[in-house]
């Protein structure tokens, strides 16, 4: 068997690693997608409310909040992988989920969690 041969078994019959995402790469996914939502969150409030009430656009709200509609839930699924693979503790992830709910606090949300300031 040549060496490519030998590789591509060790690769088919190896165990998978399990555990093969780092904390930093889990984190960054979880403050990527706290700022996403937190932005569709203020266009929502602050660009589709307002068009929906004052220029009678209601479709605006409906195209804006079906957006955060499903950027919340993707940012609700990354709390809750960093919460059941031990990134972050249950405090820690109450406290995202409760900034996400509060307009500008997701851009806060490394400070949040890490206790530093963030870059």
């Amino acid at each position: 068997m040549s060496a490519i041969e030998i590789g591509f078994f060790e690769v088919l019959y190896s165990k998978p690693n399990i555990d093969c995402m780092t904390k930093e790469a889990s984190l960054k996914r979880l403050f990527l997608s706290g700022h996403i939502e937190g932005i569709s969150y203020l266009l929502l409030l602050f660009v589709a409310m307002p068009l929906k009430y004052m220029a009678d656009m209601p479709k605006a709200v409906s195209i804006a909040g079906g957006i955060h509609g499903v950027l919340f839930v993707w940012f609700i699924y990354e709390i809750f992988e960093a919460l059941t693979s031990k990134k972050i503790t249950f405090t820690k992830s109450f406290l995202a989920f409760f900034a996400s709910l509060i307009p500008f606090a997701t851009f806060f949300l490394e400070k949040i969690i890490l206790g530093r300031k963030a870059d």
